[in-house]
């Protein structure tokens, strides 16, 4: 089983702080995006 993540802020919607998290399993690539909601 091969498991490979990768979360980073994308550049292209730092503007909107859209985050990615980029995950490739089991020969699977999938992406996940969504809003970043935390307060820094």
């Amino acid at each position: 089983m091969i498991t490979i993540c990768v979360f980073a802020k994308s550049y292209y919607f730092s503007v909107l702080g859209f985050w990615h998290e980029l995950c490739f399993i089991n020969g699977s690539y999938t992406m996940k995006q969504y809003q970043n909601k935390k307060v820094h």
